[in-house]
């Protein structure tokens, strides 16, 4: 969305896909650390010293990991539906998502139409989200006229206990600028977890129309809360 809608100066823009996610390397090893990792060695690839990190929930604990661990490596960091708590209710929906995705019989269709209807079936109601699970959905090529999910859903479904936990931290804080964007509201947990590891940090409501991600439900206010960050 960033890399399509960015109105803010000077900035070049890198969308990453997370191991075991679109055009990057399946692999069994997948948990937080391992992810922030992969950030860190490819601001080493490309010559970067530092950089805004932006994430989205995963994403975004990713991104939360690296400025904790590594902060002179993030300039600042946006996380979009995203906190430090081991049991964040967005997760387990997106828990809940990647269980219904694992159990779709992909290589039964020739048709995504046949494919978006299992998902409908499956509980996914809102169309929205589910043309966003379908951009994963493509051709296989090992056997023609069959479709793939573009993921190692078995790995991301495998690590997902990891993946909804978060590391305890007990000195450590991240004091540079930081923004956490919530779809509607945030709890007093969320806060004081949030304040506690980034002193800093500032909340912003997306007013989010959809039920499940923002990003999803209001594209236009995410992009103007991340333009208005990054340009200041």
């Amino acid at each position: 969305i960033l890399s399509m809608h960015f109105t803010a100066p000077k900035r070049d823009i890198y969308t990453l896909d997370m191991r075991n996610h679109g055009l990057s390397p399946h692999t069994g090893e997948m948990d937080l650390n391992a992810l922030s990792r992969d950030v860190s060695l490819f601001l080493d690839n490309e010559g970067i010293e530092a950089a805004s990190i932006v994430g989205t929930n995963i994403g975004g604990k990713v991104g939360m990991i690296l400025a904790l661990e590594q902060s002179d490596r993030v300039s600042d960091l946006v996380v979009v539906d995203g906190s430090p708590l081991a049991s964040d209710k967005k997760l387990e929906f997106v828990n809940k998502i990647v269980q219904l995705i694992h159990d779709v019989e992909i290589k039964n269709y020739t048709q995504k139409k046949d494919i978006e209807e299992d998902l409908k079936k499956g509980g996914i109601e809102d169309e929205r989200l589910r043309q966003f699970l379908m951009m994963n959905v493509v051709s296989d090529n090992d056997e023609p006229g069959f479709y793939k999910w573009r993921h190692g859903i078995q790995a991301i479904q495998e690590a997902m206990p990891a993946l909804m936990n978060f590391p305890v931290y007990d000195s450590e804080t991240y004091t540079g600028k930081s923004l956490f964007a919530f779809g509607k509201e945030w709890s007093e947990e969320e806060e004081a977890a949030i304040k506690k590891l980034f002193p800093n940090a500032a909340f912003q409501s997306l007013e989010s129309t959809g039920p499940y991600y923002p990003a999803i439900g209001n594209t236009e206010k995410l992009t103007e809360v991340l333009n208005e960050h990054l340009r200041n």
